[in-house]
């Protein structure tokens, strides 16, 4: 009994002594071990958190984008307030030279609808307008092929051109396009005064009155360069 209790005795003593190394890392250890548990905690913690504001703010701003979809889309669906309509008439003679002209008939039946568009729908037909004024401008018969005719026309496609080109661009307001849409039906009148110019004169002298309008503004304008009163001391 006693040798028992002497081994056991010795075999604690023993078990102490190999316990000692790791008694002194667990010392060190455990705080380690401690602050890193902390630092995960803190971790999961700072996480959690960005993801919820992450989550509100996605929110707000979805709701934002709702709201500001919704008013682009009810300034889009007003009707286009054009100024008071020119009745242009052709006359006999203009009319039945552009009776042929089937781009020119084209053109004035997508003016008339022009005129009783939405913002969304100039929007909707901008290349189809752009496309047709192209064609005027290409198919313009050799009766009309004169200056002020040529120059009316060019205003209508670069008009067209800018329209397409807004319509593209996803920051264009209702009001920008409203504004070029507005000059289009205009452009038009002017093109169809150009055209019964043509024939309330003779082409000859509709262009020679106009070259003499254009020396006239010339000298005109040589001869205040010329009164200008001087600048120097």
């Amino acid at each position: 009994m006693q040798r028992y209790l002497i081994l056991n005795e010795l075999k604690e003593e023993l078990d102490c002594q190999l316990f000692v190394p790791f008694r002194s890392i667990f010392k060190y250890v455990m705080p380690l071990l401690n602050s890193i548990k902390f630092f995960l905690f803190r971790g999961l913690v700072f996480s959690a958190s960005c993801l919820f504001l992450f989550a509100c703010q996605e929110e707000n701003h979805a709701a934002a984008k709702k709201e500001f979809q919704e008013k682009k889309a009810l300034s889009f669906s007003k009707e286009i307030v054009f100024p008071p309509k020119r009745n242009i008439v052709l006359l006999p003679d203009a009319k039945t030279a552009t009776s042929k002209w089937l781009a020119f008939i084209t053109a004035q039946a997508e003016i008339t609808k022009f005129e009783n568009f939405t913002v969304q729908e100039a929007v909707n037909n901008a290349r189809t307008t752009n496309q047709i004024m192209t064609e005027l401008q290409k198919t313009v018969p050799s009766v009309f092929q004169v200056k002020p005719v040529l120059a009316r026309l060019n205003v209508l496609v670069t008009l067209s051109k800018v329209l397409l080109q807004k319509t593209s661009d996803p920051n264009t307001t209702a009001k920008e396009i409203e504004k070029t849409a507005k000059k289009i039906p205009a452009a038009f009148a002017h093109l169809k005064i150009q055209l019964n110019e043509v024939f309330r004169k003779g082409i000859a002298e509709f262009e020679l009155e106009l070259d003499q309008k254009a020396d006239s503004l010339e000298m005109q304008k040589s001869k205040d360069t010329l009164f200008l009163p001087s600048t120097s001391n």
